[in-house]
């Protein structure tokens, strides 16, 4: 039974405390919050575990193999690190740290001490984003072309980050999983169109190996949540909409009578699509399936889709998406 201490019980951490305890072979014997509010509401719903003020006391009992962190992210580097040190291993939710400096400095601790980082980008392991990843890659002779992505909702009530850090981060997971690689550089066009001190709008190219490209529109202007995004490739193009009933549609290059018509051509002319797939999408809980996923992972190793490196990079493509920004040009990582 691998034991958890969950620190912070704010807007996430309680669906993270309901995934974790569903695990048959997990038990959360801690949950802590510096809110008394927070710490009244948490033990209300969950009056079986132990709700303390303190983070130490998780970190601290011996009991405890793995530290679930779900507070603001400029106090991640510092309880992630006090877990590592202790010997835990840590699932920190998205943005995994503010800095790609302290994201390099947790890989090296749990690298040197044989531990596991997880970071919480929920939608890749989204059954219908999980399809299309599936698709990719058996489709014999599939190549990404590119992708686009449109995602929007209000801004957070209380945030230090811009629209990049909070929308934007999640696109970042989609792709580099879609793509099965890294980004070799970005060119952002970003604007605080609200005049609030952030940025609050964002058009992001990413650029990857052998000409792929993604481009990410993220925004805060409106409570109509929009999730969605378009993935072009060689014969089908695949469409995602998380707010529809139908979330995936495939089409195939279609049928165009147009090309190689001639001169003397009597026929009618038209375009229009060929195969179109609507593929019916497991039932399953994204989050869930992330947690149960880094327990199996610390139980018994082997490879984990979010791990540390994954959030490393989204944060790397966080902090040069800003600096890109700020100079108005594209951007090359190191």
């Amino acid at each position: 039974m691998i034991q958890i201490g969950v620190v912070g019980a704010g807007y996430w951490g309680p669906n993270l405390v309901r995934n974790f305890n569903e695990i048959s072979d997990a038990n959360i014997k801690f949950i802590a919050d510096k809110l008394p509010g927070r710490r009244e509401f948490i033990q209300e719903k969950f009056p079986e575990i132990q709700v303390v003020e303190d983070a130490d006391i998780i970190i601290n009992d011996n009991d405890i193999s793995m530290v679930v962190i779900a507070t603001p992210v400029s106090s991640h580097f510092d309880l992630a690190e006090k877990s590592l040190q202790a010997g835990k291993h840590v699932f920190i939710e998205k943005p995994f740290v503010n800095s790609v400096e302290k994201g390099e400095a947790l890989l090296e601790i749990a690298e040197k001490k044989s531990l596991k980082i997880g970071v919480g980008h929920i939608f890749t392991f989204h059954p219908a984003i999980e399809h299309i990843h599936d698709f990719i890659n058996t489709t014999e002779g599939f190549k990404i072309k590119y992708f686009v992505s449109n995602r929007a909702n209000l801004r957070p009530p209380k945030t230090g980050h811009d629209v990049v850090w909070d929308l934007a981060v999640h696109d970042f997971s989609i792709i580099n999983y879609l793509f099965n690689e890294f980004p070799v550089s970005v060119y952002t066009v970003a604007c605080d169109c609200s005049c609030k001190g952030l940025n609050d709008m964002a058009v992001i190219i990413l650029k990857y190996p052998n000409n792929k490209k993604a481009i990410v529109h993220v925004n805060w202007h409106t409570p109509n949540k929009i999730r969605k995004f378009e993935l072009y490739g060689s014969e089908w193009s695949i469409f995602f909409d998380d707010m529809a009933e139908q979330k995936v549609q495939m089409f195939d290059e279609g049928i165009d009578t147009r090309i190689g018509a001639d001169d003397k051509s009597s026929a009618k002319f038209e375009y229009k699509p060929g195969v179109v797939l609507k593929p019916e999408i497991r039932n399953a809980q994204p989050l869930f399936e992330e947690c149960r996923s880094f327990v199996d992972h610390i139980r018994n190793g082997g490879p984990y889709r979010n791990n540390g490196l994954q959030g490393l990079w989204a944060v790397k493509m966080c902090e040069f998406a800003k600096e890109s920004a700020r100079q108005g040009k594209e951007v090359f990582f190191g």
